[in-house]
This record gives C-alpha cells, sequence and structure tokens, in this order.
C-alpha cells in the first residue's frame, strides 16, 4: 500500500498558522485542522529550547528618523546610509554638530507591566567609539544609565551588560537587566495600574567634533536577557506561541507532536526571578540572579545557596486553594556533576490540620524523593538538556485552604533532614504551581498568575473525506496523563450519538474503540495497555459485520455484529467526542482516515513499522511544507 495515495486525511504535524494546522493530505486547505486556544502558551521548539511569547515593544525599530524617535539639539538622523548585519543597506547613522556634550536619539514607550526588561541594540563606530544604553522613568523624571560600550574593541565594563560581535563591525550592545518597581530610584511613584510611560534612550559620549555613529534594530522587552532581535513598525511586534497558534511540540527530541491541553494557571509569580519580593526569603539564603543560561535559551537562571548552613534557607510563596485541593509543584533544576547536599521543595497546606510533601531533589541522577512527609504525592522528571524538570503532585486531606510552595537550598544527603550544613549553589529556573494532577507545560509569570487556556481541535464539512460506511481512523498519539479521564479523538456529526472513536478511557492503562449509531453502540473493543503516556498507533477498522482494533502491529479486539452510517452521515474530526466532551489532552504524532476497510495486511504495516511508505509520507511532508511556507 502507499499510506500517502489510499489515505483521503493526513494530519502529520508540520505547517501551521493562527487557528489553523495543515494537513498533509489534501493540500488544497480543505482537510486542514480549525485550532483554537484563547491565550498564548509555551512549547519546546526544534532545538530543544522553551518557546514562548517575545514582543519587542519598540516602534520603527529601523527607522531612528521616524518621527516615533526624537534627538536631542544638535543631533540629527540620517536613514540608510550603511549595509547593516541583515545585508541590506537600512542602517541609520546618528550624528552630531559638534555643539553638545553628546548626542542621542529616544523613544517614549509604554511599559505594560511591573518586571524586568532588557534593552538592545546594533551599534557599529563612526567617528565615535562609544554607545551608551539609557532608560528614564517619567514620574521621576530620572535616567538611568544601564550600559557603557567600545565599539572598536567589542568590550562593555558595564556589570550584568554583553557585547555581541556580528562581523564587519558590528555588535549588538544588551544593556544590563532593569527592574520596574512600584517606585523609581528617586522613590517618586510609577503609575502601575495604568501602564506607566518611559523613555528609551541611546547615546554616544561627548561629541566634541560633530561625531557619528551607526545604528539598526533596537529592541526593548520583557526579559531578564536579550533574545532574538524582533523587526517592528507602526506598533510593537511578539512572535512565538500566540493566541491559537498550534503548539508543534519537540519535547524529547524527534518529530515534532501536536500538543493540546488543558486550561491550567501558574499561580507561582515571578516565576523566573527568585530575588523578587514575590518571593519570602526564610533566613537569607544566597541568591545570585541571571547566573546561567536557562532552559528557554535565555541567560535568566537564578542561583540559591546556604553558604553556612544550619537553618532553613529558602524562598516560598503562598497562595489561596479551595478545601483538599489537587496541587503540582514543579521547577526546572540545572544538572549537576556531583551532590555535597541535595535541594528539594515543598508542598504544604495550612489553615485546617497542616499536611505536607517534602520532595528530596537529586540534580545528579535527575531523582526526585518523597521522605519525612505527612501526605503521598506522585513525582515526575523530564529531561531538558541541561535541566531536569521535577514535578510532585500531592492532594490535601486536612480541610487546609492556604498553600505554600517552598524550595529548599539544602537538604540532606539522604533526604531525612531539612536543617544541615552548607551546600554549592543550586542553579534553577520556572516555578510553577497549578491545580491538577499532573504538571503541563511551563507558563511564565511575572508579577500576577498567568492562565493558559485550553488547546482545541476539530474539522468540521469534511463528509467528502470521510467514508460513512467503511473506513478507518488511525492515530499515533499518547495522553499526557494517566489522569482517570476519557481523551478521544472521533469522526462525528458533531455529535457523540454518531461518531467512530478511539480513545484512552478514565480507567488507569485502558484503551478504547467505539462506533455508536444513533446513540447505539454498534461495537466496544477496549484493551489495556502499559502506560498511557508512551505513544501508541492505534486503528479503528468499522464495516457493517466487521470491526477490528489494531494496536502497535497487532489484532486486540474485533466484532462481527453491528451496523454503521448512511452515507455522508460523518462529516466532522475532532479531538474529542464530538460534542464539546472528552478533550484529547495529548500529543498526537499523526493522524489519517482511509475510506476503506483496510486489510489485516495493511493495518500490521500502519500500526507496526511503516517502513518505505513512513518516509514516503515523510518525503512528501517536507514538500508541503514547502508549499505551505510560499
Amino acid at each position: 500500500m502507499s499510506t500517502y495515495t489510499d489515505a483521503s486525511l493526513i494530519y502529520y504535524p508540520s505547517g501551521y498558522k493562527a487557528g489553523t494546522a495543515y494537513s498533509l493530505k489534501p493540500t488544497d486547505g480543505s482537510g486542514d485542522l480549525t485550532f483554537t486556544r484563547a491565550s498564548t502558551a509555551t512549547r519546546v521548539n526544534e532545538q530543544g529550547l522553551i518557546e514562548g511569547v517575545r514582543t519587542n515593544l519598540l516602534t520603527y525599530s529601523e527607522q531612528f528618523d521616524n518621527a516615533a524617535w526624537t534627538t536631542n539639539s544638535g543631533a540629527s538622523v540620517t536613514a540608510n546610509t550603511i549595509i547593516s548585519p541583515d545585508g541590506t543597506t537600512n542602517a541609520d547613522t546618528l550624528e552630531g554638530n559638534g555643539t553638545q556634550t553628546y548626542i542621542r536619539v529616544a523613544e517614549n514607550i509604554t511599559v505594560p507591566t511591573a518586571g524586568t526588561y532588557v534593552l538592545s541594540i546594533f551599534a557599529k563606530a563612526g567617528t565615535n567609539n562609544f554607545l551608551n544604553i539609557n532608560f528614564e522613568a517619567y514620574a521621576g523624571g530620572v535616567g538611568t544609565f544601564l550600559a557603557y560600550f567600545d565599539l572598536i574593541n567589542g568590550t562593555t565594563p558595564t556589570s550584568g551588560a554583553s557585547i555581541e560581535d556580528y562581523g564587519n563591525g558590528w555588535y549588538r550592545c544588551i544593556s544590563a537587566p532593569y527592574t520596574i518597581v512600584a517606585s523609581d530610584l528617586n522613590g517618586n511613584i510609577v503609575a502601575l495600574a495604568t501602564p506607566s510611560t518611559s523613555s528609551v534612550l541611546f547615546s554616544t559620549a561627548a561629541d566634541t567634533n560633530g561625531k557619528s555613529l551607526y545604528l539598526y534594530g533596537a529592541q526593548l522587552e520583557l526579559s531578564a536577557s536579550a533574545t532574538e532581535y524582533i523587526p517592528t513598525t507602526t506598533t510593537a511586534v511578539s512572535v512565538g506561541m500566540l493566541a491559537n497558534v498550534p503548539r508543534i511540540d519537540f519535547t524529547g527530541g524527534g518529530c515534532g507532536k501536536l500538543l493540546l491541553e488543558p486550561q491550567r494557571t501558574n499561580i507561582l509569580l515571578q516565576s523566573e526571578d527568585i530575588s523578587s519580593a514575590s518571593w519570602t526569603k526564610g533566613n537569607t539564603p544566597t541568591i545570585t540572579s541571571n547566573i546561567a543560561i536557562a532552559p528557554d535559551g535565555t541567560t535568566s537562571a537564578d542561583g540559591i545557596q546556604s553558604l553556612t548552613g544550619g537553618a532553613y534557607r529558602n524562598i516560598t510563596q503562598n497562595f489561596t486553594v479551595t478545601s483538599n485541593s489537587t496541587v503540582t509543584g514543579s521547577v526546572f533544576v540545572k544538572k549537576e556533576i556531583s551532590e555535597t547536599f541535595y535541594g528539594g521543595f515543598s508542598i504544604l497546606f495550612q489553615g485546617g490540620t497542616t499536611k505536607v510533601l517534602y520532595v528530596i531533589v537529586d540534580a545528579v541522577n535527575g531523582t526526585g524523593t518523597v521522605s519525612g512527609s505527612t501526605l503521598t504525592g506522585t513525582i515526575k522528571v523530564e529531561d531538558y538538556n541541561n535541566y531536569w524538570r521535577i514535578s510532585a503532585t500531592t492532594t490535601d486531606n486536612g480541610s487546609n485552604t492556604i498553600c505554600r510552595f517552598t524550595y529548599e537550598a539544602t537538604l540532606s544527603t539522604n533526604g531525612t533532614t531539612l536543617n544541615v550544613g552548607a551546600g554549592s549553589v543550586r542553579t534553577i529556573w520556572g516555578f510553577q504551581a497549578e491545580l491538577g494532577s499532573y504538571a503541563t507545560s511551563y507558563i511564565p509569570t511575572t508579577s500576577t498568575a498567568v492562565t493558559r487556556t485550553q488547546d482545541s481541535a476539530a474539522k468540521s464539512g469534511i463528509s467528502s473525506l470521510i467514508n460513512s460506511e467503511e473506513g478507518v481512523l488511525y492515530a499515533e498519539m499518547a495522553a499526557l496523563a494517566d489522569d482517570g479521564t476519557s481523551r478521544t479523538i472521533s469522526l462525528n456529526n458533531g455529535s457523540s450519538v454518531n461518531r467512530i472513536a478511539i480513545q484512552f478511557r478514565a480507567a488507569s492503562g485502558q484503551i478504547n474503540s467505539v462506533v455508536v449509531v444513533g446513540g447505539v453502540a454498534q461495537a466496544i473493543m477496549p484493551f489495556t495497555i502499559s502506560q498511557t503516556a508512551a505513544f501508541i498507533k492505534m486503528a479503528l477498522k468499522y464495516k457493517e459485520n466487521d470491526f477490528a482494533l489494531w494496536v502497535n502491529g497487532v489484532e486486540v479486539g474485533t466484532d462481527n455484529s453491528g451496523s454503521t452510517f448512511t452515507a455522508s452521515t460523518i462529516n466532522k474530526i475532532s479531538f474529542g467526542s464530538g460534542d464539546g466532551g472528552e478533550s484529547f489532552y495529548g500529543n498526537c504524532q499523526n493522524l489519517m482516515v482511509f475510506p476503506t476497510a483496510l486489510s489485516d495486511d495493511d493495518l500490521t504495516l500502519i500500526t507496526g513499522t511503516l517502513g518505505e511508505t513512513y518516509f514516503e509520507s515523510y518525503a512528501l511532508m517536507a514538500n508541503y511544507l514547502n508549499y505551505t511556507i510560499q
């Protein structure tokens, strides 16, 4: 058989845009999935980095002669005078007439929230060798110096700043991080209830003889370190996993998978900045900000250490929960070569009868151990290149309404003592606490809790691609967790009373296939698997008096009595039961619909080792990707 030729619909995670996940077949758009998620999100990209949403808050980032930018008296901007780092003649010249002590170009911007910001710009020496980067808060009217750069030697003496060589005399100059809080350096109030207005300034040193330098690509972003440059014109520009953008996720490597998750909220504030006031410091742990590259590729991971021991040195946050809640806490911990003392975290409930779960983290071997706890819990460890993501889930049984998440700088080597001696620095990043029975993809926060809404995918009006009387529904899929819920992929007519479905059942370790006609089950074929979080290849064949379920190359269920549908009844494919229920929360590697009931040999092939047909589909997918990009 030829998988591509025989299938009427193939979805293999590849091309996408906001609201759409492209089908591999057909290529005319009629099979493209409609995708929704009313919020931003994160994913693991092809490079193994956590990718979220990045925004350049500056406008006209390459047009310093635009009215959005202003110069001081005696300074001027001439547009498009020299080749920029992108290879085109679109870099500008900032030049003085020799009458000022310095020349500058500035833009007034609206800061959307409190948090840590970083400024960057590409600069090249002209007759002036130096660049300053400043940030002014209007409330106090005070310029805050952020960085100084030598554009001849490619150096910066400013602590926290950095400079990157882009060739041909160009450097990307990156400021030290600047934190916007409720007051500026002079104690004047910045109105954070409504966005505060500030000014971004790029200036030269002394302008004694009409000095000049070249500028290109300015960026201001809510981040502890600079990310890849984003060009802008009339408005700020955001890129990445925006609302309604499907997530093709590469967690664990290999090919991308369509990731669909339920709605979750990260309750912990300042998830990437443990030095902030959102984190209460217990017994003064030693905290060093931005000491290592984090799982998102930015230098934003923090260090925590107990230098002297003898006390519970930790960081904590409290939040309100309903009585007897299930909470999952997680943190990314940098892999270590050796251990002297462990670190770890706890989830403690109080307000009724205090209950606690302690998790001892081994950052060498990537393990978590529950010890000394009054609650039971489950632990999951995920490999993120140079980091482990350790998550723990526990359910309160003490009728408590307050939850405390704590990270301990040091714990004992055997995990039985919390109060121990001095330990080495532990590098940590990306804290998350969510109400639910398993950890979902990372949700960054700053000054407020952040909610990622649920993912949903379906396609209706495709009766021409689905044979209601016979066919095969195939999926290579994995559930996010064995969490006591049904997760279904189905062909249907917009309801659950007419459907052809494959699913992970609510019962632990159970999958199922079902054909329902007019509300009456015609075939039900359950099967037990070892774990629902592992990928399986599952195919449901349906034909009058001929139903079969195939899993991983083996026929595991048959039913030789039952009806199917009249022609054109089934017209929709859903990551759910068809009526909005049983949402599929998991990863889908491949989804195919065949308009005929395939032979046993073909079902063995597609649910087992696809061989040549797999690579044929892969090559066609690559061709289609080229088509969708155009």
